[in-house]
């Protein structure tokens, strides 16, 4: 940390760094360090595992990330980091507690259906969470999921582990996210804790408490019981559901590896599909005599420090390159990309592809497709893998990358403009079922209970936040059965 933190002040020094505007002074960003409990600092360039244009918020919805995921605050932000970053070397945790960073890198996160972007930082309460599908009074509504909520009530706590995150925007979403972490015991929402756009904050507390004290606009609670999770069924027949070949693409290191490693252990995810494959720029051992496919990528991707776009289709173009060639796809009716953070139930997805015969591909969305889970056909494979093997490199799909302005674009966007767009491939039904994520009408994601036939659930970035979320979609699973 501090060999990155002194490069970093090196750039700034030479003048290389972007201009910090006036109205964010140093000051307003080392308040934001202090929801945090670990700091990396590195450039504008991120990681490629910043995969979807709605990736600020749903990357730091959920509890920890990794050092190295710092990447993605916009450079302004870096600068102020520098002197936070010294101080808290020396009380640095193992993880770091993230929620939304309502700056300019925020802009594409309340992605609405016109394709207009908003900055979450300059709107006002009722604008920012109206942009969430929320209402004012659902930000204090009880929840029944948390049990008691105790309105205007304050805990005091014999531990001194905790962290805060910012800019949560409801009550039961603070209780959510301390029944994501085990080691969270009570939780503590503020309504106004002076933020700009939705000014609430989450307290995460490591003990029950002590004592009750009245304080206006605080609801207080404890976490819900945590389900167990268990072993997963067996997988359905490919002969009556359609066979299926799924993919991950990962970082070498990180958060991602660590929950790849849990779902092949558990045989969860596309480790519970028919065939699968994990690609990164690094043939590393995902376990003992399982290698990963190595890809033409350094993986990384850009972000406008001014929108927060993620642009990374370059980086799978890469990786359907590999998918092409590999020739896999052609055994299987279905080719599955999952994003290793997403909690992937194969079988129900089994079961929602017999009413998807003759698909071209399956749009997850009616906002348009999301990158956390992609099913196409073989077809759509197929016309993909022609149109690479029409480029003069055979790196990239020729008609795909004429047409569109892929520099521009997050993979999943790219992906759906060329195969819908440029291919004109048909039908494209649309099944909200295989995804339940905030940005596509799924606001109580986190309790991964929207139903016994939800495919998908997203995001999850610690192995303890995914085991819980698949534990509560077979509880609620099993409870439909009986």
């Amino acid at each position: 940390l501090r060999s990155a933190s002194q490069q970093f002040a090196a750039r700034a020094d030479s003048g290389t760094t972007a201009r910090i505007p006036a109205r964010r002074s140093a000051k307003h960003a080392r308040r934001r360090v202090k929801s945090m409990q670990q700091v990396a600092l590195q450039s504008e360039v991120v990681a490629a595992d910043l995969d979807d244009e709605e990736v600020f918020v749903q990357a730091r919805a959920l509890l920890h990330c990794q050092a190295g995921d710092v990447g993605a605050l916009p450079v302004y932000q870096h600068t102020a980091l520098i002197r936070a970053g010294f101080v808290l070397l020396a009380v640095v945790p193992a993880a770091c507690a993230i929620a939304w960073w309502p700056s300019a890198s925020t802009q594409s996160l309340l992605r609405r259906p016109t394709g207009s972007d908003v900055t979450m930082e300059f709107m006002d309460q009722q604008g920012a969470l109206s942009a969430l599908g929320l209402s004012a009074a659902d930000a204090t509504a009880a929840d029944p999921m948390c049990g008691r909520m105790e309105q205007d009530v304050d805990y005091q706590i014999d531990s001194t582990w905790g962290y805060s995150l910012d800019h949560i925007p409801t009550a039961s979403w603070c209780c959510a996210m301390c029944w994501a972490d085990p080691l969270c015991k009570a939780w503590v929402w503020v309504k106004d804790a002076g933020l700009p756009g939705i000014p609430s904050q989450c307290w995460i507390k490591g003990s029950e408490p002590v004592s009750r004290t009245k304080k206006v606009g605080l609801i207080s609670g404890l976490p819900p019981k945590r389900p167990p999770f268990k072993k997963l069924a067996p997988p359905l027949s490919s002969t009556s559901c359609g066979s299926l070949f799924c993919f991950s693409l990962t970082m070498p290191t990180g958060y991602q590896m660590d929950l790849l490693k849990w779902q092949f252990q558990q045989r969860a995810s596309i480790f519970g599909c028919d065939d699968y494959d994990v690609y990164s720029n690094t043939s590393v051992e995902l376990a003992p005599g399982v290698a990963m496919n190595v890809v033409d990528t350094d993986l990384l991707a850009r972000v406008d420090s001014e929108t927060g776009k993620v642009f990374n289709s370059w980086v799978y173009l890469a990786v359907w390159q590999r998918v092409t060639e590999s020739g896999i796809y052609k055994r299987h009716d279905w080719t599955v990309k999952v994003d290793p953070d997403t909690v992937f139930f194969p079988n129900r997805l089994r079961r929602l592809l017999g009413s998807h015969v003759g698909a071209a591909y399956i749009s997850n969305c009616d906002l348009g497709l999301k990158g956390a889970i992609e099913v196409l056909s073989e077809r759509a494979v197929e016309a993909l893998a022609a149109d690479y093997q029409a480029s003069w490199d055979k790196k990239s799909p020729k008609a795909c990358v004429i047409g569109q302005k892929f520099g521009e674009d997050s993979e999943n966007v790219f992906l759906d403009g060329c195969l819908a767009g440029k291919h004109r491939l048909a039908p494209v039904p649309v099944d909200t079922r295989l995804i339940c994520d905030q940005h596509c009408h799924c606001p109580d994601w986190y309790w991964c209970r929207n139903g016994a036939d939800r495919v998908t659930f997203h995001p999850f970035k610690t192995v303890n936040a995914y085991r819980l979320c698949m534990a509560a979609a077979q509880e609620t699973e099993a409870l439909t059965m009986n």
